[in-house]
């Protein structure tokens, strides 16, 4: 069985700071998803820092989110239990809050079971509290499969309070106001042949993301560079030059 491990590092190479799961996290609280392999103990995919110093992680097959005191490496939160299907880059906002895009994958069904929506076959975006485990904000699609990606995915939140989703399997980048309303939508246009089919047959053309991030024109990168997309032109298949 596999454990995980933070890692600080200076530029140079040298470790600073580290954090081993197996010492800290509890085999009766810290339980795998039952349908995923043991090979595997937390499986984390994302992490992010807290204004106070301390780590937030995606434990993907925990289905939890984990808080981890960066000084005495202890746990000091965990979330997600009944709320999250293996999901993918928790970020923490201004407020502290954290945005987690939840895949909805081996979702638990809810405790009260007063549902109308099976628990898997959609996914959403989420913004929780950490300090009341409220859900403040949520989007879903409208139906709610009509956004699913069992896998990789990512939600940014935008300068102008939009939020950014990455669904991973199709390749849709899309954006969505506060209101829920989609303002923008891309699909990407680059395929390849994904893995082989069970039965040896070759894999299926794919065009999945595994994630995705919106810069500004005043990102320090992008400082000096030709950002006209007719540069491009013979990339990207959905640019069609004026007439």
């Amino acid at each position: 069985m596999w454990g995980n491990a933070y890692r600080e590092v200076t530029p140079d190479g040298d470790t600073v700071w580290e954090w081993l799961g197996y010492e800290h996290m509890d085999t009766e609280v810290d339980v795998p998803c039952a349908l995923c392999p043991r090979s595997i103990w937390g499986y984390v995919n994302g992490i992010d820092t807290t204004p106070d110093g301390n780590v937030v992680g995606s434990f993907r097959h925990l289905n939890n989110l984990v808080i981890t005191d960066k000084t005495s490496g202890a746990i000091k939160w965990r979330w997600g239990t009944w709320e999250l299907g293996h999901q993918h880059n928790p970020t923490v906002l201004d407020t502290g809050n954290i945005l987690v895009l939840d895949n909805g994958y081996h979702r638990l069904p809810p405790r009260d079971l007063r549902t109308t929506v099976s628990a898997e076959g959609y996914s959403r975006v989420l913004e929780v509290d950490p300090q009341t485990d409220r859900i403040e904000w949520s989007y879903e699609a409208e139906p709610p499969t009509g956004f699913w990606s069992h896998i990789c995915s990512s939600a940014q939140r935008l300068p102008n309070g939009n939020t950014m989703i990455c669904e991973g399997t199709p390749g849709r980048m899309f954006e969505v106001t506060a209101n829920k309303e989609v303002v923008w939508e891309y699909i990407n246009p680059f395929f390849t042949q994904g893995p082989p089919q069970a039965s040896g047959a070759p894999g299926e053309s794919i065009n999945s993301l595994f994630r995705a991030h919106r810069y500004g024109p005043d990102f320090p990168a992008l400082k000096g560079r030709d950002l006209d997309p007719a540069r491009h032109a013979n990339l990207n298949r959905l640019y069609a030059p004026e007439k």
